[in-house]
């Protein structure tokens, strides 16, 4: 069962949670941040050498960072990588991968066949959707750490970070129950590359935040102030 828990406000647009989760004796944190994608945007940040989303934090100067796409034994990146209207790595058309997209202040989730570069200014593929507005698909038994974008009802983005292993037909269940019954109410939220990937920094939140992984990543999804 999960707790609630109330959001710490960071910088304008910007809020942190934690949430801790009972399961079978077991405590496994939920790290949480909101985002207002009217006051930043949400952007990859493609790495020729992979590199820690910490180290991709301090080289952009983004605010926060997670990791994204899925790559392969020689940290190729695998999918969708769009930064700027520019397609940085080719999409890949595989049934239960989507794509999420943040265009014009606003984010959102498309699957595979019903992407069109003109959607998105930003956009990485990663899979499978927990979320279908507001309907959990059909999900596979998995056990990993996981690393998810949502979007919930009233449009902010939120990256979920698990500290541990998690079932992910749990972890859908947290995205898309109320924020009362100790979820992130998204109706709509994609899982990104977990296992020993899951990362987060934040950085001056008012103070640094890391979740480390041992395993460095070709492709974060990073956080940008916009310009006034």
């Amino acid at each position: 069962m999960a707790q609630t828990a109330d959001w710490t406000i960071l910088p304008s647009g910007l809020a942190y949670k934690q949430i801790e989760i009972v399961l079978n004796e077991s405590v496994i944190s939920l790290h949480a941040l909101k985002i207002d994608p009217s006051q930043y945007t949400i952007k990859p940040i493609f790495s020729e050498t992979s590199a820690s989303v910490q180290k991709l934090a301090l080289k952009t100067g983004s605010l926060a960072v997670i990791n994204a796409n899925f790559f392969d034994t020689k940290g190729r990146v695998l999918g969708l990588v769009r930064n700027d209207n520019k397609n940085i790595n080719n999409i890949k058309k595989i049934s239960w991968w989507s794509v999420f997209c943040h265009k014009n202040k606003q984010a959102k989730i498309v699957h595979t066949t019903q992407y069109n570069d003109t959607f998105c200014e930003q956009a990485v593929q990663a899979g499978p959707r927990l979320v279908v507005d507001g309907i959990m698909p059909k999900l596979k038994d998995e056990l990993s750490r996981k690393t998810v974008v949502g979007i919930d009802r009233q449009g902010f983005i939120i990256f979920v970070v698990s500290k541990q292993e998690i079932p992910i037909k749990l972890l859908a269940e947290i995205m898309t129950q109320s924020e009362t019954n100790g979820g992130f109410d998204c109706p709509n939220a994609i899982n990104m590359d977990g296992g020993g990937s899951s990362q987060l920094y934040i950085q001056d939140a008012p103070v640094d935040y890391n979740l480390p992984s041992f395993v460095e990543v070709p492709v974060g999804l990073g956080v940008f102030l916009n310009e006034k």
